[in-house]
C-alpha cells in the first residue's frame, strides 16, 4: 500500500505520569438484547436461540433465570441492571465517552427483519441516551448482526436501509460530514476535542461471512483508502486517534487481504492511533500489532477486543473502561466489570464487581505495546499466570479451561493482528484450526 507521505521518524511513547489529568472511555459491546426472553422458559429448546414463550417451559438447569441464562441472550431486566451499574460508577469516576462496538439484535437470526434490525439499535441507543444525556458522546460501530440477513452488507448504495435511520439516531453525537459517510459506508470520523479524533469504521467489510465481498474483497466501500486520508490530515494536524470497530482485525472472520492492508495502515500511523477498540468474540482479548526494522520484531500498537455484554454463550455480562491521559492520550489504565450470572439467579439480584485491572492483574509497568508484547512471552511459559488470563478472558464463565491446542490458539489470536499472520502461527505450532480442543465461539 502506498501513502501520501512517508511515515516520519518513530517516536517511542511514553507512560503518562500518574498525577497529570486522565478521561475515562466507557467501552461496550455485543449487547445482543432479546425482548423477547422469558423466565422459566425452556433454555435448550435445540434452536439456536430459546428462552422464549414458543419454546415451552424448562425444567432445572433448563429453566430460563430471571437475570439470564448461559445458553441464551441478554434479557431486559440484566441489561437495566448494567446501566444502573454504570450510572453509579459514573458518578465516582465519570465517564467522558462511550464507545459501543455494535451487535445489537439477538442470535434469532432466522426470524430478523430490516425493521427489527433498526429498531435493535435504537432501543440500545435510547437506552444510553437516558443514562448520558445530551453531555457525553457515544459513538456507536455496527457489528455483522445489525445486517439484514446477518453477516449481509452490500457496498454502497446498497446498505441505506440501514445506514440512513442509524444515522438519523446518532445524529446529536454526529456532525454532518460525519453523518454523510455514515450514511454511504457505515464509517465516519469526529473531532469531539482539540487534539483527539475517533474513527468508526464499519469492519463489515473485511468480513468474511459477508457474501457481497466476493464481488470485491479488498475496499468495496472505499473506506481503507478513507481512512488513510483522515489519519493524515491528523497526523498533519498533530491529532491522536481511537479507532472503534467490531470485527478484530486478526479474527479469521476478517478477510486476509483486507486484514493486511489495515495492518500496514496501523503500522504507518502507529504514532498517532492511541487505541483501538472491538468486540465480536464476546471474550476479553488483545491483538498486538508488529513491524520488523533492520531483522528486529518491535510492537507497534494493540487492539483491545471487550467481553460482551450478552450471556451468549456461557458469558457472565460485561463491560470496560479505559483511562486515558489527556495531553498525550496514552492509555494509563484499563478496569473490567462483571457480574456472576449464576450467583444473580440464586440471590435473586446481580452484584456488579470490579473484575480486575489490566495492569494490577497482569504486573504489567504501563499499557505500552511494548508492555503486551512482553506479556504474551509470559504467558507462554507461566501457565498460572495463562490460566488466570484464560478466566478473565471468559468472565469467569462457566466455560474456563483451556489446554493443549486451545494455548496455542490463543497465544497466536494474542500475537496477530492480521488474519492471515494467525493462520501462519498456527500452521508453525502444527495446530489444525479444527482441533477439538479449540473453542469457537458463535458470535
Amino acid at each position: 500500500m502506498t501513502f501520501p507521505k512517508p511515515k516520519p521518524p518513530h517516536v517511542p511513547p511514553t507512560p503518562p505520569s500518574p498525577t497529570t489529568p486522565k478521561k475515562v472511555i466507557l467501552h461496550i459491546s455485543d449487547v445482543h438484547m432479546d425482548p423477547l426472553y422469558v423466565a422459566g422458559m425452556n433454555a435448550n429448546c435445540g434452536e439456536p436461540l430459546c428462552c422464549r414463550a414458543s419454546n415451552g417451559k424448562g425444567n432445572g438447569t433448563n429453566a430460563a433465570g430471571p437475570w439470564g441464562h448461559y445458553n441464551c441472550d441478554l434479557n431486559t431486566p440484566m441489561w437495566k441492571s448494567m446501566l444502573s451499574h454504570i450510572q453509579a460508577v459514573s458518578n465516582t469516576t465519570g465517564i467522558d465517552y462511550v464507545v459501543w462496538t455494535g451487535d445489537n439484535p439477538p442470535h434469532d437470526v432466522w426470524n430478523q427483519t430490516k425493521e427489527g434490525q433498526i429498531s435493535a439499535t435504537q432501543y440500545v441507543t435510547d437506552s444510553l441516551k437516558a443514562v448520558f444525556g445530551k453531555n457525553t458522546p457515544i459513538y456507536g460501530a455496527l457489528g455483522n448482526h445489525e445486517g439484514y440477513p446477518v453477516n449481509i452488507f452490500a457496498p454502497p448504495p446498497g446498505t441505506e436501509w440501514l445506514y440512513m435511520p442509524v444515522s438519523q439516531q446518532w445524529a446529536q453525537w454526529l456532525p454532518e460530514e460525519a453523518r454523510l459517510t455514515f450514511e454511504f459506508g457505515g464509517y465516519y470520523t469526529v473531532s469531539p476535542e482539540k487534539g483527539l479524533r475517533f474513527i468508526s469504521l464499519n469492519m463489515n467489510y473485511c468480513n468474511s461471512g459477508n457474501f457481497w465481498l466476493y464481488v470485491n474483497e479488498n475496499d468495496p466501500a472505499g473506506e481503507l483508502e478513507w481512512m488513510v486520508k483522515v489519519l493524515q490530515q491528523a497526523e498533519d494536524n498533530k491529532e491522536k486517534v481511537f479507532i472503534l470497530g467490531h470485527i478484530p482485525p486478526g479474527n479469521t472472520d476478517c478477510l486476509q487481504d483486507w486484514s493486511n492492508l489495515f495492518h500496514q495502515i496501523v503500522n504507518r500511523y502507529e504514532d498517532i492511533i492511541m487505541g483501538q477498540f472491538y468486540g465480536h468474540t464476546h471474550d476479553d482479548s488483545f491483538e498486538v500489532f508488529y513491524t520488523t526494522e533492520n531483522s528486529v520484531k518491535r510492537a507497534t500498537n494493540l487492539a483491545f477486543v471487550a467481553p460482551s455484554v450478552t450471556t451468549y454463550q456461557n458469558k457472565n455480562p460485561s463491560y470496560r473502561l479505559y483511562t486515558y491521559d489527556v495531553a498525550s492520550k496514552v492509555i494509563s489504565d484499563v478496569d473490567t466489570y462483571h457480574v456472576n450470572l449464576t450467583d444473580a439467579n440464586l440471590n435473586g439480584t446481580p452484584n456488579w464487581i470490579h473484575t480486575y485491572n489490566t495492569r494490577q492483574a497482569y504486573g504489567m509497568p504501563d499499557l505500552l505495546p511494548a508492555s503486551w508484547d512482553a506479556l504474551i512471552t509470559k504467558l507462554e511459559t507461566n501457565s498460572t499466570l495463562f490460566d488466570l488470563y484464560y478466566r478473565l478472558h471468559t468472565s469467569y464463565g462457566p466455560d474456563s479451561t483451556c489446554t493443549g491446542g486451545c494455548v496455542k490458539d490463543e497465544l497466536c489470536s494474542l500475537k496477530s493482528a492480521a488474519s492471515s499472520l494467525y493462520m501462519q502461527c498456527m500452521q508453525d505450532s502444527g495446530v489444525e484450526l479444527d482441533s477439538p480442543d479449540i473453542r469457537k465461539p458463535k458470535c
